[in-house]
């Protein structure tokens, strides 16, 4: 096998659009005596020979094809690859991602273009490779020029346990003059595909992280809001029901304690006397004690007519005095005093 490098530059034309080879160009032919395959070729009158049909348009005065894969060319500026092949290998003056054929010059950058699945090679000029080991491959034979179909060719076979396919490495050359000026700032041109990354097996991508931080922050916003709004509604009912049960507390004087709680029953009328209380004597007549009414919280009530002094002896009935009356005629009780209750009219 030979390396062929540092060649006089063969340029075959320009290749800015997609070039796309017919469907023979797929067939590759059969050397029986090495067991391998050649895409891209036809049957010359003594063997097989590079199918310019196979390659991208050249021009006029491009130098002509010679035997099989042994190099012809390449094109400048070259933009894009062929249909059915990708960016295999790139090189340029500071690195070289295979042992190019043809000179570069400077800011000059090579592409090889391969079939899906092939790989660079520089076997006697640059080509691509593939290692073909469980498949069925058809393929033909040149016999006095002429083409002979195969039947299909299963790998492994009895023979066989792998076979070495060869195809043409359409080579593109370009410089950045070559490039369109939003070619160059977002894609700086053909460059060579790679497998993509498999995704990582563990952890969280950073995306997710700001969702669930994002989902977790309007959560307790969520429940804050909530909380506050059932503790206000809370304190609203309880500060209704206290204004609501709480009984107006009768009006007295600096000092002055308010009386105890009076419970009215049928019949019967209270007054807050502001005298000092004292046991009734027989004889002693209610009418002779200063009385106060007490608070419009006790509404009052009529006595019977039957009056009782505390020890529950029944007493004659005296003339009738209006509590106003007395409240007007003996003046408000002595401040300091105890009160006392009684029962009157």
């Amino acid at each position: 096998m030979s390396i062929f490098t540092d060649e006089a530059r063969k340029i075959l034309g320009h290749l800015t659009t997609t070039f796309t080879a017919p469907e023979a160009c797929w067939t590759p032919a059969h050397h029986t005596v090495f067991n391998v395959g050649w895409l891209g070729q036809r049957c010359g009158p003594e063997d097989v020979q590079d199918n310019a049909d196979c390659w991208p348009p050249t021009t006029t005065d491009a130098p002509r094809t010679n035997s099989a894969f042994y190099g012809w060319g390449f094109y400048s500026p070259g933009l894009h690859c062929p249909a059915g092949y990708v960016s295999a290998c790139t090189a340029s003056a500071t690195s070289q991602g295979w042992r190019v054929q043809y000179r570069m010059e400077p800011e000059e950058t090579f592409v090889g273009c391969c079939p899906e699945g092939y790989a660079c090679h520089n076997e006697n000029g640059q080509t691509c490779i593939s290692n073909a080991r469980a498949t069925t491959i058809s393929t033909y034979q040149c016999e006095s020029g002429s083409q002979i179909n195969l039947a299909p060719m299963t790998l492994p076979n009895k023979n066989w346990s792998q076979a070495y396919i060869y195809a043409p490495m359409i080579q593109l050359a370009w410089k950045p003059s070559d490039l369109p000026s939003s070619a160059i700032s977002s894609d700086p041109g053909p460059t060579n595909t790679s497998a993509p990354e498999e995704p990582s097996s563990g952890g969280i991508s950073s995306g997710a992280i700001a969702g669930i931080a994002v989902g977790a922050v309007a959560v307790a916003i969520a429940i804050v809001v909530g909380a506050f709004l059932l503790w206000r509604t809370k304190r609203r009912g309880l500060a209704r029901s206290g204004t609501d049960s709480t009984a107006e507390l009768p009006v007295t004087e600096a000092g002055t304690p308010p009386p105890g709680p009076v419970v009215s029953g049928p019949g019967e009328k209270y007054y807050y006397s502001g005298q000092p209380e004292q046991q009734l004597h027989h004889g002693m007549k209610e009418s002779q004690m200063t009385t106060y009414e007490l608070g419009q919280t006790q509404a009052p009530a009529e006595l019977s007519s039957d009056r009782w002094d505390i020890e529950g002896r029944a007493e004659a009935p005296g003339p009738e005095i209006a509590p106003r009356e007395l409240e007007s005629a003996h003046g408000t009780p002595p401040a300091g005093q105890p009160a006392a209750l009684h029962r009157g009219t």
